[in-house]
């Protein structure tokens, strides 16, 4: 497991005591979860979020009742498995992008942390991929990358 820590010390944001956590349907799923309860305290709040993304030929808001389908089968799946857990919940959200969306959600949030997923392309140079990047380069949160 490698982790990359970001953290700007200079945003004035009063932060909450939640942490964002970037779900994809991935192996690296369950290890976010994971590391997020190990992170959190009894006070924290755990927002597991999952970007659906949506192709610049469909409206933005169009009903893909496949990708929603999926997406709630994803979050009910980590819900159940860690619903003895601190307050733990999962929310889904379309966008073009899954960094810009995690990063607006934050926007609004003001999370303590974010938490993503690494998500290398296994035939690529870069160690973390796009989604990972984008956020890295565009958030003044403090941001954790897992990697299995």
């Amino acid at each position: 497991m490698t982790n990359i820590f970001r953290t700007d010390k200079q945003s004035t944001n009063p932060k909450t005591n939640k942490i964002i956590v970037g779900i994809s349907g991935s192996y690296l799923d369950d290890g976010l979860v994971e590391k997020a309860l190990e992170i959190a305290d009894d006070q924290t709040e755990i927002c597991m979020l999952y970007v659906i993304i949506i192709p610049k030929s469909k409206a933005l808001d169009i009903e893909d009742e496949k990708s929603f389908s999926r997406a709630e089968n994803v979050l009910k799946k980590l819900e159940t498995k860690f619903k003895n857990k601190i307050n733990i919940y999962g929310e889904i959200i379309q966008s073009r992008h899954a960094g810009a969306a995690i990063i607006e959600i934050a926007d609004i949030n003001n999370p303590s942390l974010l938490l993503i997923g690494a998500n290398e392309n296994l035939n690529s140079d870069f160690i973390i991929g796009s989604n990972a990047s984008y956020i890295l380069k565009n958030t003044t949160y403090p941001t954790l990358i897992y990697k299995k």
